[in-house]
């Protein structure tokens, strides 16, 4: 991702356009990551997790990107054309966000500063 922001900083890219795009770089792999090991009630769980920190968005467009480098491989021995996977990884992600819904560390109504006055506790990785 180092490589990729400074590449991108040099190209006259937004710094919020390069921390998204250093974000992809950085995550292109993950339903690749999700899909290892196979058991379904893994598969729900990471996705679950990954839905959380990248939020619906960020997660369904990973998607787009796995199913676009699954079909550019030139190797025909490495080239994973069969795209079941990703789609049933883009139901799962439907179903969790409809069930669950998505919501930021932005939208809750209280921050980390609020709990550290009203308890009078000091600030640290706890809080």
């Amino acid at each position: 991702p180092e490589f990729t922001k400074k590449d991108f900083a040099q190209l006259g890219f937004s710094n919020k356009e390069i921390d998204d795009i250093a974000w992809y770089v950085a995550n292109h792999h993950k339903p690749e990551e999700i899909l290892d090991g196979g058991n379904p009630e893994k598969i729900t769980k990471k996705m679950r997790k990954f839905l959380s920190d990248a939020g619906y968005q960020k997660a369904n467009d990973i998607l787009d990107i796995t199913i676009s480098d699954r079909m550019g491989q030139y190797n025909p021995l490495q080239n994973n054309t069969d795209l079941t996977e990703i789609t049933d990884l883009r139901k799962l992600l439907k179903q969790l966000h409809k069930e669950e819904g998505q919501f930021t560390i932005k939208e809750l109504a209280i921050n980390g500063s609020d709990i550290i006055k009203h308890f009078s506790l000091e600030p640290g990785k706890i809080i």
